[in-house]
């Protein structure tokens, strides 16, 4: 990446600037850069850059031949070097002025080289020590670091002045100027005679465009810290996404626009030299590059079938392939998702299902989701968190708790940016999640304000939002990982979820599956994990969380296609399940056609089979029904009913609820007034189904109520 901010060029035998506002008034730009050059060295400094682009490219040739290939094979767009060998000394005391020209010679060594490399922009990345953002101090300025963060914002593209044309109001006469340690000196005086006439021609300068990007801390005890990075490579990262940013350290002074004075306090920030992404579509390489998460984002957009390149296996990648051909992968993927919980074993594998997901798709001028919502509900103390916060180590997204979360937090607010002074959009915890996973523990906490942000975000995967003038809909295609606990703290199986949870219907409606964790009183099952925890606390094997990770990148590189087979076996079983109980409840909606369909796409995935069969198909039913069977059972009649959860009331509430409408109608309309305490008493029901029914019966304008008195409505 070329960044002009402090880097020109002069002529060691002439002595003569190109292009500084020093430049002879008899001789105009056009004749100055006609000039031959002998010895182009950078101002300032003793580095002739035609010597240091050839040694670099020596270095190259014997030192990272296996690298460039790697690179290019991969489609990347970065070469990372460790070692500069005798240009190691020449980085350290000018990074600024030198890193510039590598890149330049890394592009020229790869044209010489590989002149079919589709990449115009490669760029050099110095793998400089990491630090964290709060030892960032004034003894690093001007210096490589490497830092760690999540992207919070990326601002829109500004223009930055690099070198500026002006003109002589009166003559005409035209002066380019560059830019200077970030300042562009104006002229003053014209050889005309005249005075600050000159001003500047925008049409005729050169510009760079750059973004801000605002990185923050991960996982900080304390409170997280956040620091500005200014890139000019421009839309490279996204929020959300967790980076690695290697560039140099500055500081500009913070400027009065009423006066010339500068203060003592300087603001620092990063130039951004490259950016490695930790996470790219939910899971990264095994060395932290992305394996086929940019090809599945472009077919899943284009409801595309098959991949456009094959994906390319690291050293991990190789090892995952051959143990998992042992085996039934499926199998052993549920094994390391969450290995210090014991049991749980259909939860792990619809989580390991989650994290793979289904496929997008445009169809009809439709978009469908992929992503696959999971919510966790039961007794305290069942490994709930443990499970969130494996996720959350292993995909990119955001965790956060219901209790601590805002309906503002969860989508976006409205800031001014320091750069521009205009109102932009802060992202939240959803619009963050972009094709990752948001976690929400304490799901249950959440106000009803909050919740109603999740509606759209869950269905539709995208929020829209209209505030300060700005009106817009963001995206965020994450599935949603939840968990929450019962309203008495003890799941009560003779209420339904809705009573036990206290969730909104539409709300729960929305989760693809949901499992219910109790704490039964076992005595084979306590001794089980009990001695299951306490090997986990003697023993001290290593797990390497890359082997799963990047199992997960292969798997989420395929893109299946439904067979016509596995269509008819999809038809098939959801016509089962509707008629599960001979037709008399309704045991499942379009929705858990939808979620067999994505459920049976991640299980092909997972498979790394390009074709959906009838036993992915078998095994999305099978989740479906174990998940149905826990949190779908009317508690009254021991029967499967959805519309505890799609209506947040069953058929035979529906059928009581009916009967208890027309008897209060009747009620009413002989006695033509009745109080709310007469109904109860004549009905024999409770206080609250009597006002229940009588509510409704108010929104079917049947009868009205006012001052707790009921009256037909004639």
């Amino acid at each position: 990446m070329e960044n002009p901010s402090s880097t020109f060029t002069f002529d060691a035998s002439q002595d003569m600037t190109s292009m500084h506002p020093n430049t002879p008034s008899d001789l105009p730009t056009e004749i100055i850069s006609d000039q031959p050059e002998k010895i182009k060295l950078i101002w300032g400094t003793t580095i002739n850059i035609s010597e240091t682009i050839e040694t670099f490219k020596d270095i190259l040739d014997k030192h990272y031949q296996s690298k460039i290939r790697a690179m290019i094979s991969l489609d990347q767009n970065t070469l990372f070097i460790d070692d500069l060998h005798e240009l190691n000394q020449m980085c350290v005391n000018y990074p600024s002025e030198i890193i510039p020209i590598l890149s330049k010679g890394l592009n020229e060594y790869i044209l010489e080289k590989e002149p079919s490399f589709r990449q115009t922009d490669v760029e050099v990345g110095i793998d400089a020590p990491a630090i964290s953002l709060r030892k960032l101090c004034p003894s690093r300025i001007d210096k490589v670091v490497r830092i760690k963060g999540i992207v919070m914002r990326v601002s829109a593209v500004i223009p930055e002045l690099t070198k500026g044309c002006y003109v002589c109001s009166n003559c005409g006469k035209r002066v380019v100027i560059e830019k200077i340690k970030n300042v562009i000196q104006e002229p003053g005086a014209c050889d005309c005679g005249s005075f600050f006439s000159y001003s500047l021609s925008y049409e005729q300068s050169e510009y760079l465009d750059k973004q801000v990007i605002k990185i923050q801390e991960m996982e900080s005890e304390q409170e997280p810290m956040c620091f500005n990075v200014v890139s000019y490579a421009i839309d490279r990262v996204m929020p959300g996404d967790r980076v690695e940013i290697c560039g140099i350290l500055k500081a500009s002074p913070i400027l009065n626009p009423f006066t010339k004075k500068v203060k003592n306090v300087f603001r620092g920030y990063v130039e951004m030299l490259s950016v490695k992404k930790e996470n790219d579509e939910n899971v990264v390489g095994g060395e932290g590059s992305t394996i086929g998460a940019e090809t599945h984002q472009k077919n899943a957009a284009k409801g595309n079938s098959t991949t456009d390149r094959n994906v390319e296996a690291s050293g991990t990648s190789a090892y995952v392939v051959d143990s998992m051909a042992q085996g039934n992968r499926y199998e052993k993927m549920a094994e390391m998702i969450a290995p210090s919980v014991y049991g749980h074993r259909d939860v792990k594998k619809g989580i390991l299902l989650m994290m793979v997901g289904g496929v997008r798709k445009n169809n009809f001028n439709c978009t469908l989701r992929g992503s696959i919502n999971i919510l966790l509900a039961g007794d305290p103390g069942v490994a709930k968190s443990q499970l969130l916060t494996f996720v959350n180590q292993h995909t990119k997204g955001i965790y956060t708790s219901g209790q601590g979360s805002s309906a503002v937090g969860l989508s976006a607010s409205v800031t001014r940016d320091v750069e521009t002074g205009q109102f932009v959009l802060e992202s939240g915890a959803l619009v963050l999640s972009d094709h990752g996973v948001c976690i929400i523990d304490e799901f249950d906490k959440m106000n009803n304000h909050s919740r109603g942000v999740l509606h759209e975000a869950m269905e539709q995967q995208s929020i829209s939002i209209a505030k300060a003038g700005i009106i817009t809909s963001l995206n965020c295609r994450c599935s949603i990982l939840a968990s929450c606990n019962p309203v008495n703290s003890v799941w009560d199986t003779k209420k339904s979820i809705i009573e036990n949870v206290n969730l909104p219907a539409t709300l729960l409606s929305r989760f693809d599956l949901i499992f219910i964790l109790l704490d039964r009183n076992d005595k084979e099952q306590d001794e089980r994990t009990a001695r299951f925890i306490i090997d986990i606390y003697g023993e001290r094997s290593a797990y390497d969380k890359n082997v799963l990770m990047e199992y997960v990148a292969q798997s989420r590189a395929i893109v299946p296609v439904i067979s016509r087979e596995a269509e008819k076996e999809i038809e098939n079983r959801y016509v089962e399940l509707r008629s599960l109980n001979n037709g008399n409840t309704i045991t499942a909606t379009t929705r858990q056609l939808e979620a067999i369909i994505r459920l049976s796409e991640a299980h092909a995935r997972v498979r790394l089979s390009e074709v959906v069969e009838k036993e992915d198909v078998a095994e999305a039913v099978r989740l479906i029904r174990e998940s149905m069977l826990m949190y779908a059972i009317d508690p009254l009649t021991g029967k499967l009913d959805i519309d505890l959860v799609m209506a947040g009331r069953s058929a035979g509430q529906r059928k009581a609820m009916e009967e208890l409408k027309k008897r209060i109608q009747g009620i009413v309309k002989k006695k033509k007034r009745c109080t709310m305490a007469e109904l109860i008493v004549e009905t024999g029901e409770g206080e609250r189904a009597v006002k229940e029914a009588v509510d409704e019966l108010c929104d079917e304008e049947v009868v009205f109520l006012e001052e707790n008195v009921v009256q037909i409505i004639e």
